[in-house]
């Protein structure tokens, strides 16, 4: 085996042999994310001529999946491995000379961790395909800038990669990977991957300034050429980050709206409360200082690097009439900024008339409709990812009533139609809209045949007697 001593005088740093068995072995016993398989297949299966990128935010597990991945090679293809480190001092001219290096000392399978770190790696990352890979070298990319990666494979790499998402954790693999259980754990959980809590602040902190570093490198050829203005600027974080918390902001504003119109109009003198505080911030609301089209262009962004992604609603009777739910991959997130803003409304002087009792119990109310909206948007955004050759769909009618999921599949004509509610016991208002005729029969003439009615809710998964299945929502997620 080698040692490893014989690299030092490279200017990255590069570890192989013993000093690398070392370094690995702790990852080994770790459970493995669902992308392990795809990375075990690129090492081991012959070269393609393409690189495999890692591509996720920090604390997403790519530096222990990297791990685990040698740790389990034979020794033989031990032997031929490297990881090479990079630091921001680093220039492309380095990343270069370290694998040419490695090259001619018979190093078949090289992972460059950090890589976006590098100065000039996006505008020549496609060296590393047309050099290395496709001399036979596997040669395995992971940085913490998911937009770079993303903006590379647009303008430098093309077909050249392989992308290996990992910003979003799914309940399943969430459940399996970190041994915790529980839709409420998982909406409030606040623990990356690396097993270190982190906050909304710092978590939002850490994805602005990744894209924002991206950006700063970019060479803005006509596309994403809005944002140039504010990077010269240099307004890139504070637009960024203005735009994310917009959207969990207006998340939060939705779902307390909602909360107070359902209370009772007469004589409820919190919901009254409630309503004048939210006009209020409304009213004070101010935006970030960006042009539509630069606002339209850092939203591309964040659904490029997965924080966000839009779930479109369609109407019937059928119209032009366009709209959408904005959902974010982190659910945490949206929880810890609606709690925030929760907190801070019951702090104003108009509260304060009601006993710490009465708002304590106001508080757990507010923070149950935020819980049983994030677990709509989970089992939207993760059954569109799943099921990403159907379409999924929010589904409103113009006389009342929604189905809160529609999963269409379009090649056979047929579809499926869900109620999502945050309940332990079903009741009869539950299945109210998979029992109206008039709107299944609207669904069935423009969507097709429906195939499966059903509930996703708390409770245990049964069925009821007029054919509607009642799904435990931990269940669903799991068999996606």
């Amino acid at each position: 085996m080698r040692d490893g001593r014989t690299v030092r005088k490279l200017p990255t740093e590069v570890r192989v042999g013993r000093v690398l068995k070392n370094l690995v072995r702790p990852a080994a016993a770790l459970e493995r994310r669902d992308g392990y398989r795809t990375l075990k297949n690129y090492v081991t299966c012959d070269s393609d001529g393409r690189v495999l990128i890692l591509c996720g935010f920090p604390g997403t597990g790519k530096t222990t999946l990297i791990c685990q991945a040698i740790a389990d090679l034979g020794p033989d293809d031990f032997d031929r491995t490297a990881l090479v480190r990079i630091r921001a001092y680093n220039e492309m001219d380095d990343v270069i000379e370290s694998m040419r290096w490695l090259q001619r000392n018979d190093y078949s399978i090289v992972f460059l961790d950090d890589i976006t770190l590098t100065h000039g790696f996006a505008n020549g990352a496609s060296i590393l395909s047309d050099i290395c890979a496709c001399s036979g070298m596997k040669v395995i990319l992971s940085g913490d800038d998911p937009l770079e990666f993303q903006l590379c494979e647009r303008d430098e790499l093309y077909d050249r990669c392989i992308m290996l998402h990992m910003t979003t954790l799914p309940y399943r693999e969430w459940e399996r990977v970190l041994g915790t259980h529980g839709i409420d754990a998982y909406i409030l959980g606040d623990k990356w991957l690396g097993g270190e809590s982190m906050g909304a602040d710092a978590y939002v902190a850490a994805a602005t300034d990744s894209m924002r570093h991206a950006l700063e490198q970019y060479r803005f050829d006509g596309h994403l050429h809005h944002l140039k203005e504010i990077r010269e600027e240099g307004r890139l974080y504070p637009a960024i980050r203005g735009v994310l918390e917009e959207t969990n902001g207006r998340f939060a504003f939705d779902v307390l709206s909602r909360f107070a119109t359902q209370r009772p109009k007469g004589g409820d003198q919190f919901g009254a409360c409630l309503r004048d505080a939210l006009a209020r911030w409304e009213r004070s609301r101010q935006e970030t200082e960006v042009t539509e089209e630069q606002r339209r262009e850092i939203r591309e962004c964040l659904d490029l690097v997965d924080l966000t992604v839009d779930i479109p609603t369609e109407f019937l009777p059928a119209s032009n009439r366009k709209q959408s739910r904005t959902v974010v991959s982190r659910p945490g997130l949206r929880y810890a900024r609606a709690e925030e803003m929760i907190c801070r409304l019951l702090e104003d002087k108009p509260f304060r008339r009601f006993s710490d009792e009465e708002r304590e119990e106001m508080c757990a109310a507010m923070l149950q409709a935020v819980s049983a909206r994030l677990m709509e948007d989970i089992a939207l955004l993760e059954t569109q990812t799943a099921r990403n050759m159907e379409k999924v769909i929010r589904l409103q009618f113009a006389e009342g009533g929604e189905f809160d999921m529609v999963v269409v599949d379009q090649a056979r004509i047929e579809c499926e139609v869900y109620t999502i509610r945050y309940a332990a016991e079903p009741l009869p208002r539950h299945l109210r809209h998979l029992e109206d005729q008039k709107n299944l029969d609207e669904a069935a003439f423009r969507y097709g045949r429906i195939r499966r009615r059903a509930l996703i809710y708390l409770g245990e998964s049964r069925w009821h007697q007029s054919s509607i299945e009642y799904l435990n929502v931990e269940e669903y997620l799991r068999s996606l």
